[in-house]
């Protein structure tokens, strides 16, 4: 059971890391996602700029434009020229309490870092514009814009910061807010 569980996670972070890019620009950078063939999503506190040099898994670097920016929800989406990317596998139903869940990003340099953790709690302020995803969740500078996926490896929401120790997260119901009318 164990290796079977093993074998499992070992498979969703390959899935993971496919998905992740880095993202570096003047003064900052961090990490994304691919949202959709071409279409990255990340932070808004990460993009600096309207060109951005998106690291992909493969090892290439290509110049992305930033097409929106949400400082309010801190999202931006930055579209490349990169055909036949994968995309994320996104859940439809919010995050519970108590549910395993899984950060890939790029914290401090190190590329495709996976942690792992527990939804601590979810904050929503009477609109899905307000909702934020509390996980007693590792996480460090580099792995804001990155993916917060279940424990199945599906996208349930974007690493945005740290507080007191706990990750805060914007859940995939506002990103698709975001993104819907770019698409």
């Amino acid at each position: 059971m164990i290796n079977q569980l093993d074998t499992e996670l070992v498979e969703i972070a390959r899935q993971l890391t496919s998905l992740t890019v880095e993202i570096a620009n003047d003064g900052g950078g961090g990490s994304g996602f691919i949202w959709s063939d071409g279409l990255i999503v990340t932070n808004a506190h990460v993009v600096r700029g309207s060109k951005v040099n998106v690291k992909l898994a493969n090892k290439t670097t290509v110049v992305g434009s930033l097409i929106a920016r949400d400082e309010r929800r801190d999202l931006a989406a930055i579209k490349i020229p990169a055909p036949k990317l994968p995309s994320a596998a996104i859940r439809q139903t919010p995050a519970r309490p108590g549910e395993i869940v899984l950060a890939m990003g790029s914290p401090w340099g190190f590329k495709n870092t996976l942690t792992q953790g527990i939804v601590h709690t979810t904050y929503w302020q009477g609109d899905r514009a307000s909702a934020v995803i509390i996980a007693d969740l590792r996480l460090a500078p580099g792995n804001s814009g990155g993916i917060l996926a279940d424990a199945g490896g599906k996208v349930i929401g974007i690493n945005t910061a740290i507080y007191n120790g706990l990750a805060l997260a914007i859940p995939t119901q506002q990103i698709q807010d975001f993104v819907e009318p770019l698409q």
